[in-house]
């Protein structure tokens, strides 16, 4: 799937890289992987006219309602960054914890920092550009294809759901599913250019599903299907659990996330602390060198 700071830092420490744009990235997804509950009625659809006068961009009412409502659950932006701090389990990495620190500014500047046995690794997107650095001090660019619709996953308000409203981006209903027993509403959002010569690719690279508790308005689970950078046919599902709510300056966050690539774990964050409305430099999202 296209979202993960510390997913996409982790697999570019293997030999198949694999672009995960899901802690904040972009997520391919197979919408039927969520099977359609009985009785949905899914004639809310709206097809919305794109820049090119087509009328092919899905933009369901039922699953715009969702979206908004777990955005008023997200809680309200506040000036300035947002700072984590926290613990991250990668068992393919190390079999210890290791700390990670990531940076906010907005939806589109995304700063991941993992302590690894070997070094730090850096990750970095801003503006739809992005680069890693590894241990070794190696730098990898990130194909545009798999910065083309990052956002934080690991903040809920600065996720996709804040595309709702962006009238390229399709917003549809999926269905009912439960989440650890809790009951959730599915919706997908991606990016919806019919004009694009390759818009069904661009829309399965760039879709992304979210789980929505239908009490609170959190958003429990976000899935979706990593495509390699060199082989777009290698591809790996991908979900992160969403757990631990805590409310800070405002700002609803997830202080415990896992996330699984084909059902195995890759990652376990816990967070240790949170601030939002930090100044931050514009130095922290330069793209390494």
């Amino acid at each position: 799937m296209r979202n993960s700071i510390v997913v996409l830092t982790l697999t570019l420490l293997k030999k198949t890289v694999l672009a995960i744009h899901f802690l904040g990235f972009v997520a391919v997804f197979t919408v039927s992987c969520l099977s359609q509950s009985p009785g949905v009625d899914n004639k809310t659809s709206s097809p919305v006219p794109n820049s090119e006068g087509n009328s092919s961009i899905n933009k369901d009412s039922r699953a715009i309602a969702i979206a908004q409502s777990a955005m008023a659950a997200a809680g309200t932006a506040a000036p300035g960054g947002i700072v984590l701090k926290g613990q991250v389990r990668m068992p393919s990495v190390s079999a210890e914890s290791m700390s990670i620190v990531l940076e906010f500014n907005g939806g589109s500047q995304m700063r991941s920092q993992v302590a690894t046995p070997k070094g730090d690794v850096l990750w970095v997107v801003s503006n739809g550009q992005g680069a890693i650095k590894r241990a070794s001090h190696a730098v990898r660019y990130i194909s545009r294809s798999n910065t083309l619709f990052q956002h934080p996953l690991q903040i809920p308000l600065l996720s996709h759901l804040s595309e709702v409203g962006n009238p390229s981006v399709a917003v549809e209903y999926v269905g009912t599913d439960q989440v650890n027993g809790v009951p959730v509403e599915a919706i997908s959002l991606s990016v919806a250019s019919a004009s694009s010569a390759d818009a069904s690719f661009t829309r399965e690279i760039t879709r992304v599903l979210y789980d929505i508790d239908t009490t609170t308005g959190y958003v429990l689970r976000v899935r979706g299907v990593n495509v390699a950078e060199n082989d777009s046919g290698a591809r790996q599902i991908v979900e992160t659990l969403l757990s631990d709510y805590r409310i800070v300056n405002g700002v609803a966050i997830p202080f415990r996330q896992q996330t699984f690539t084909d059902g195995s774990l890759l990652q376990d964050l816990t967070l240790n602390t949170a601030e939002v409305g930090v100044s931050l430099p514009d130095s922290d999202f330069a793209l390494p060198n």
